[in-house]
């Protein structure tokens, strides 16, 4: 795969893993965290194929491309305000999805985390 690779910490990991699999979420934001695992190269890992990842989730090779470009220009902006979210617990790997932590707690998405594309 060209360019840059996604590169989770375990903790991220173990944070997208439980978003995918508890609690309820709308499908585009699951299916977005399933994209970043499917292509984290952390840990050895080989990432999978965009091809394989549209097929196992139903989805657009387009859909995969613009959530890895998203990762990304999240991943930018994430520096910036890392340091205050991290005093309030809130996981890096959920902004790179478009969500954050409301003060009470709860997540919601986060337009601005994912270069204004959530619908």
């Amino acid at each position: 795969m060209e360019g840059k690779q996604i590169k989770l910490t375990a903790k991220e990991r173990v944070e997208l893993e439980r978003f995918c699999s508890t609690g309820v979420h709308s499908v585009r934001l699951v299916d977005r965290a399933k994209i970043v695992l499917a292509l984290d190269v952390s840990g050895g890992r080989t990432p999978e194929r965009h091809e394989a990842i549209a097929q196992r989730l139903g989805i657009s090779r387009q859909t995969i491309n613009n959530a890895r470009s998203d990762f990304f220009t999240a991943e930018k902006t994430r520096d910036a305000i890392g340091a205050a979210e991290s005093n309030r617990g809130i996981g890096s790997a959920h902004n790179c999805i478009g969500l954050r932590q409301s003060t009470q707690g709860m997540l919601q998405v986060d337009i601005a985390a994912v270069g204004g594309k959530m619908r």
